[in-house]
């Protein structure tokens, strides 16, 4: 009876320590598997709307800013915007325009006229054996274009005629006759007109070049005048020249 009793007993207890061991295998393993996932599946695995808020979701960058810069069709700025209304030009005023513009264009040729007999007068005054060029050739400065080319040229002749001259009597201290401002003279101007030409600052360039030229053109004319005087004072009647500048 004893005996009976007692095996039922070790048995069932045998039972559940196995039951215990299983049981408990089965808790380590899946906390082991827990363990072992990747964060990437961790990551996948939804939230728990319980426990943690949802973020709020936010506008996409496009619609932020339209938001704050709401788009209207906003008209393009022109230039009455800027400078006020055009005021159209009533008959008189365009007349006195043009007649202003006319005058200028004159006062300039008859300028550029002047220069040129000055320079005609300064090579007759020369023996023609002296000069490097005819006279009547400084007319080709008026070829539109072809002038700033010319103007180089000319300019540099005419002084080395009176440096030929000077030298060929002994006297060198003369120097260059102006020679280098006649050169300096057609850089300047060649760049002012150049510079009038560029847009928005053409002004700006060819203004202080413009100013620069009549200023060595200047001195050049005068130094040309003086040696000029220096010439005729040392020619004879029987000069050749004597008749073209009487004329």
């Amino acid at each position: 009876m004893h005996a009976a009793l007692r095996f039922p007993t070790a048995a069932g207890v045998g039972a559940i320590v196995v039951l215990l061991r299983i049981s408990t295998g089965h808790v380590f393993a899946g906390q082991e598997s827990t363990l072992m996932e990747s964060p990437a599946e961790t990551a996948e695995s939804p939230r728990n709307s319980d426990t943690e808020p949802t973020p709020l979701s936010e506008p996409p960058l496009e619609e932020a800013f339209d938001d704050e810069f709401p788009s209207e069709d906003v008209p393009p700025l022109e230039a009455d915007d800027l400078f006020g209304p055009k005021k159209e030009l009533t008959p008189l005023e365009m007349a006195l325009a043009i007649a202003c513009h006319a005058v200028l264009v004159l006062a300039g040729l008859a300028f550029h006229l002047t220069i040129l007999w000055m320079l005609r007068g300064y090579l007759l005054a020369l023996p023609e054996s002296d000069r490097l060029m005819a006279p009547n050739m400084v007319w080709l400065a008026f070829i539109p274009c072809f002038n700033f080319v010319w103007n180089f040229i000319m300019y540099s002749r005419v002084s080395r005629s009176y440096q030929r001259f000077f030298h060929a009597r002994g006297e060198f201290h003369v120097g260059q006759c102006g020679e280098s401002l006649g050169i300096w003279f057609s850089v300047c101007i060649f760049a002012a007109v150049i510079g009038m030409v560029i847009p928005c600052v053409g002004i700006c360039i060819g203004t202080p070049f413009g100013a620069a030229a009549l200023i060595l053109l200047g001195i050049y004319m005068v130094t040309l005048s003086d040696l000029k005087r220096r010439v005729l004072a040392t020619r004879d009647d029987s000069f050749p020249a004597t008749a073209e500048l009487l004329d």
